[in-house]
């Protein structure tokens, strides 16, 4: 029961930085993967990385307000 108590203990010391690699390595993993089926779909890698300003730049969203039905 000691060495349990013990391998409690040293998780509890070294858990966030384990943590912390285990979420760098899940987001390279997703990153590579959602290349990779991409890639299998034959769409094209390229216009992931070179349409990315365009997708995070300004878009020109309309609003329009519908009556409530009450």
């Amino acid at each position: 029961m000691k060495a349990l108590g013990r391998v409690k203990d040293r998780m509890r010391k070294t858990r966030y930085f384990t943590y912390m690699f285990m979420s760098l390595w899940k987001i390279l993993t997703f990153f590579c993967s959602m290349l990779f089926v991409l890639h299998m779909r034959g769409q094209s890698v390229h216009n992931f990385f070179s349409m990315f300003n365009t997708g995070f730049s300004e878009h020109k969203i309309i609003i329009n307000e519908v009556g409530a039905f009450f």
